[in-house]
């Protein structure tokens, strides 16, 4: 048996903690016995609930700057206690303070294009993913969540292992997409991130005489400025942060997405578990996806408006066979919980073994 500390910030309904969810419920307690150290307090969620059905969670209270100071003391000391063989980190807050532990393996997981991302902060942002490069290539071992950030971490010379992240076929609680005679409503997510390429779309939308008859629903955070120049067209819906993106996508007949890069993106898992058809834009990360399932996913050349609005065309010729088999079949085959959590034992093993 092996057995796991996970340290993480907070437990939250976000991306990370819905991935430590889910592997945490997957777990044959014959093979890990996992326990998961929260740098800060208690916040309650539904993730948090779940979390300690699964496991023994310990929350050291601290604030971001004494974490750094205390918490590997702290750490140690709980290691040593439970035993601990491998330690898995959430975020550069907690794998700066993982590389501070002793006699114990480490993992580190890169969930995003650890440059790119911080670049966009400018020069400060420059110097800050430079550093995080430079710790993450101190761990024992770097899990990659896609091929995708496996090729970035390549870019900077470090080697990485790729586990993807997971999704649950979520069908079952959300009203199925239809299929329709047109493909009319369509959907993307924004976020204050320029590689999103919102406005991309947004043209592509308004300029194509094929495309003005259809309702582009945008949600999450948009540059008022943005807002402002497209207000006047009524086929571009702002809809802003939502309650529940899932009944979203479900209640639409296709998810866009255009970005520049990705780590792996959950907006297109999460429109895949509701049978949401996708239509992505040709990045490894989108790639990597969809591949073998053109009925379901279809890939454009970023930034050109004749591929994309084709490529709308051709998933609207596939309307009648689509099949949420399909989903649930490429889910299962690539994006499972089991699946992640299988590969993810392996990892411990090897480590552990070395």
């Amino acid at each position: 048996m092996t057995k796991v500390m996970f340290i993480t910030s907070f437990i939250r309904t976000k991306g990370p903690n819905n991935q430590l969810m889910y592997l945490l419920s997957d777990f044959n307690h014959d093979d890990v016995l996992p326990i998961v150290c929260v740098l800060g307090s208690r916040e309650v969620n539904e993730n948090t609930v779940a979390i300690e059905s699964k496991c023994k969670v310990i929350y050291l209270n601290y604030s971001w700057g004494s974490s750094l100071l205390i918490a590997p003391h702290k750490l140690n000391l709980l290691i040593k206690k439970h035993n601990i063989d491998v330690v898995q980190s959430f975020g550069i807050r907690c794998d700066i303070i993982t590389l501070l532990l002793s006699k114990v393996k480490k993992i580190v997981v890169v969930r995003n294009l650890t440059m790119i991302n911080w670049s966009v902060k400018g020069l400060l942002g420059k110097i800050i993913g430079y550093l995080h490069l430079k710790i993450i290539e101190r761990f024992d071992s770097v899990i990659a969540c896609s091929a995708g950030v496996q090729e970035h971490l390549l870019e900077y010379g470090i080697e990485s292992f790729v586990i993807n992240n997971s999704i649950l076929l979520k069908v079952d609680n959300y009203e199925a997409n239809k299929t329709h005679t047109k493909l009319n409503n369509f959907v993307t997510v924004s976020t204050m991130h320029p590689g999103k390429n919102i406005e991309f779309i947004i043209k592509t939308f308004i300029s194509d005489p094929n495309l003005k008859e259809c309702s582009l629903n945008i949600i999450g955070f948009v540059h008022s400025e943005l807002q402002q120049k497209y207000k006047k067209h009524v086929n571009i819906i702002f809809h802003g942060y939502v309650d529940n993106p899932l009944q979203v996508y479900a209640s639409n007949d296709c998810f866009i997405s255009a970005s520049l890069h990705e780590g792996l993106p959950n907006a297109v898992l999460e429109a895949l578990s509701v049978c949401c058809p996708v239509i992505l834009s040709d990045i490894t990360s989108h790639k990597v996806i969809v591949e073998g399932y053109n009925d379901i996913g279809r890939i454009f050349s970023n930034n050109s408006q004749s591929s994309l609005a084709a490529a709308i065309k051709e998933q609207k010729r596939m309307l009648d066979l689509v099949n949420n088999v399909r989903f649930f079949e490429l889910l299962d085959k690539r994006f499972s919980p089991k699946y992640m959590t299988k590969n993810y034992v392996t990892q411990y093993k090897v480590i552990t073994d070395v």
